[in-house]
Parts: structure tokens; sequence; C-alpha cells
């Protein structure tokens, strides 16, 4: 055999393998370039959502700030009632505070026949949706005879919610605020839902006139119409 011959092979196999290394090579490079260019895609991907991601956490930090502030500036609006007195004349005022500005909205008076008054409540006890007014009274001096009358917000009109507070042969009534004392504690009316029913209920420190005490519980069942009580002794 020709050793030209065979060179001649043995050449064109190493060129063409040679080129097909060249040709592998730029498939590599073509494909690593690729990957870059995919790598800088994701990259930039990443970046804008960074980048979104911090203006949506700029906008919720401006929205907190403006709300901070706007509950940093409004100022408390307390309203103001009143238990008066004029002329041993018992009654009741409502101040309504605008702007630090207090104006009389309504005034009212103490039902008929009442020497003492305790310490107005206010609870929704019908489920209306408005505050109702409760006041414990005495119709004596010495409460031996009390009650309990309702007023509906903005009404002038007591509606007697308990009046007889006798319990077989004793009579109870509320303890009146002790005139010899230097603090005087009003008559009290604790509010709660204590059955847990979810109607509000009053508890209050009654006397009999042997002075012993005892805890009446008056409870609503959700209308004007069902009131009941019990006598803890």
């Amino acid at each position: 055999m020709d050793c030209r011959v065979s060179f001649a092979g043995a050449l064109g196999s190493g060129l063409w393998t040679l080129d097909s290394g060249l040709w592998t090579l730029g498939s590599g490079l073509w494909t690593l370039d690729s990957g870059l260019w995919a790598l800088g895609s994701g990259l930039w991907a990443l970046g804008s959502g960074l980048w979104a991601l911090g203006s949506g956490l700029w906008a919720l930090g401006s929205g907190l700030w403006a709300l901070l502030g706007s509950v940093m500036t409004v100022t408390p609006a307390c309203d103001l009632f009143l238990s008066t007195e004029q002329k041993s004349e018992l009654g009741f005022e409502t101040w309504i505070n605008t702007n630090g500005s207090f104006t009389r909205n309504h005034s009212g008076k103490a039902p008929e026949n009442v020497k003492k008054v305790g310490q107005s409540a206010f609870v929704d006890f019908d489920g209306d949706g408005s505050q109702d007014h409760l006041l414990p009274v005495c119709m004596d001096e010495k409460c031996v005879r009390s009650a309990i009358y309702l007023a509906k917000p903005n009404h002038a009109e007591w509606v007697p919610v308990l009046t007889d507070f006798q319990r077989k042969e004793t009579l109870w009534g509320f303890v009146p605020p002790d005139s010899s004392s230097g603090l005087q504690l009003p008559i009290t009316l604790h509010l709660g839902d204590y059955n847990l029913d979810g109607f509000p209920d009053a508890l209050a420190i009654l006397r009999n006139t042997s002075k012993t005490r005892s805890v009446l519980n008056l409870k609503t069942g959700g209308s004007l119409t069902s009131f009941r009580t019990y006598l803890w002794t």
C-alpha cells in the first residue's frame, strides 16, 4: 500500500475530527452563551421583581404612615352626661363636644316623686342598636321603696322596669348613700352578661328593714317586656 495514500487518509480523518471538535466547541459556546443570556434574563426578572416588591413595601409604609398620621391628628371628642339638681328638682343633661366646644344637646327630668337618684347606666337592653338610660331611684329618703326606670335616647318618658322589690314578707330596697360619711357611694347598677346568654344583666346591692343585704340580679332577655329578677341572700 502506498504510504502517501495512508497519510492522506489519516490527515483527512484528523481534519474531520478537528472540524467535529470545533463544531462541538462552537455548540458548547453557543449553549453557554444561551445559558448566560437566560441567566441574565432571569437576573433582570429577579431585579424587576425585587424592585416591584420594594415599591409595594414603600407604598405600604406610606399608607401606614398616613394612617398613623391621621390617627395622631384626631382630637378625641368626648361628650358629657351630667346629673343635675336645681331647686330640689333632679334632672340630666347631655353635652356634645364639637372640636372642643360643648353644646347642650338634650336635657330631661328624673321620674316624678323620686327622692334620690343613683348612678346612671347605659346599655342596649332591647337590641335596637341604641344605648338605653337605666336609672336606679329611691321613692323615699331611706330607700325603703326603690325602683328602676329606663328611658330611650332623647326621650323624656321614663318606663318603670322594676318597682316591686318585695319577696314574700320582706321588703327590699337600695342602700342609700351614707350622709355621715365623707365619701358617699352612689346607688349603682353593675352591668354585664352574667349568665352568658348574650343579653345584658344588671346587679345591685339591696338591703331590707333589718339591714340584711342581698344581691339583685336583673335579667333582660333582649326586650323591655322580658325582665326577670333574682334575689341572692
